[in-house]
């Protein structure tokens, strides 16, 4: 392992974020919390996700989300 570990618990909300696995509870990168996203996870949409090369689409998608929000 590489030491590094999931540790959300610096995002306070009245509303269950993460689930039992310690991953977000999302749908591509969108919570259910207002305003609350995720990006650059493992899984988060596809296996590349998490990766420099495959976040590219990941933001792109929640730019779309963030904007239709407003």
């Amino acid at each position: 392992g590489t030491g590094y570990a999931r540790d959300y618990s610096f995002i306070k909300t009245g509303k269950k974020i993460i689930d039992k696995m310690g991953f977000p509870i999302q749908k591509r990168g969108v919570t259910e919390e207002n305003g609350l996203f995720f990006i650059g996870t493992g899984w988060l949409y596809k296996s590349k996700s998490s990766l420099l090369y495959g976040v590219g689409a990941d933001a792109e998608y929640l730019v779309k989300q963030i904007k239709n929000r407003k």
